[in-house]
């Protein structure tokens, strides 16, 4: 929706180079005091007026959960995941260590949103050691599985009879969309783990009929809501449900869970570096995308 802006703009072109090579062309280009940087997958809150502000809402229902987490937590229960517990205190603080000496963040406070994250973290660990002392594990996934469908079903309506405001959805950016239907998919196979496992059996079929659909609907959405990611997100969900079709144990294992996070890290760390390289992010931009239009259009 185009509108007349209440404020001045001033649009700069530059040859696509990456978002690093534009930042650095606009910070040249401030004479004024306060910088605010928004990518396309942030959302300016709606929520926040003047009356009302989102955020204070949010860190205080962030506080009374702690508050009643801590009070409805048997004694044992922090006993009884030992390990896990001082594993979770681990990751927690290479987190809070990574974002404070981070010299990123110009756009956003890293440190802020790192102990919101944190904190959040260990009340959902919390949270999830509760439900397994007290035998509700199951009851619990299904009661998330319920509200993810019907928060999906929503979002798809929404999506596709009122497209995008501002390029927000029901429930947040393209990739908030994507997101919430691969969270869906994952409570699916958590949900019907037991006949996912069973061959040659109709509730079997009927169950995998569901879950390639569900994938196919996914990929559809992002094609949809112009999210590639969210693409080659699926098609690799799609890949890991197959690993743990086929190898089920070996993928629940503990050490796989570790080498995954310790992956994801690594691919953090090591891709962001190689692809601030302006050498290398000229060749991607410019080099690949040649040989790749010479291959394709005659």
């Amino acid at each position: 929706m185009r509108g007349k802006a209440e404020f001045p703009m001033r649009y700069i072109y530059k040859e696509n180079g990456g978002k690093h090579t534009a930042l650095n062309v606009g910070v040249k280009q401030i004479t004024s005091e306060l910088t605010f940087i928004v990518d396309s997958d942030d959302i300016i809150t709606f929520f926040s007026t003047k009356y009302f502000n989102y955020n204070a809402l949010r860190y205080l229902l962030i506080v009374l959960v702690a508050i009643m987490l801590v009070a409805k937590a048997p004694k044992s229960v922090f006993v009884d995941n030992l390990r896990l517990n001082a594993l979770v205190i681990l990751f927690l603080a290479a987190t809070l260590w990574s974002s404070f000496s981070s010299n990123y963040g110009i756009d956003r406070n890293l440190r802020l949103a790192s102990i919101v994250f944190c904190v959040v973290f260990a009340e959902l660990v919390m949270f999830l050691e509760i439900m397994a002392k007290k035998n509700m594990t199951l009851f619990c996934i299904k009661t998330w599985y319920r509200c993810a469908i019907v928060i999906s079903l929503l979002t798809d309506i929404l999506a596709l009879t009122q497209g995008s405001i501002d390029g927000n959805y029901f429930v947040g950016t393209k990739f908030a969309v994507v997101y919430q239907h691969l969270f869906l998919l994952t409570l699916f196979m958590m949900v019907n783990s037991s006949s996912l496992m069973k061959k040659n059996s109709l509730n079997n079929y009927r169950v995998r009929f569901t879950f390639y659909a569900l994938l196919i609907l996914t990929i559809i959405l992002s094609l949809y809501v112009d999210c590639m990611t969210g693409v080659i997100g699926t098609a690799l969900f799609f890949v890991f449900s197959l690993l743990v079709r086929y190898n089920s144990k070996m993928m629940a294992s503990g050490g796989m869970f570790i080498g995954a996070v310790l992956a994801s890290f690594a691919f953090m760390w090591v891709v962001p570096s190689i692809l601030l390289n302006e050498n290398v992010a000229s060749f991607i931009t410019t080099s690949l995308i040649e040989v790749f239009l010479l291959r394709v259009v005659p």
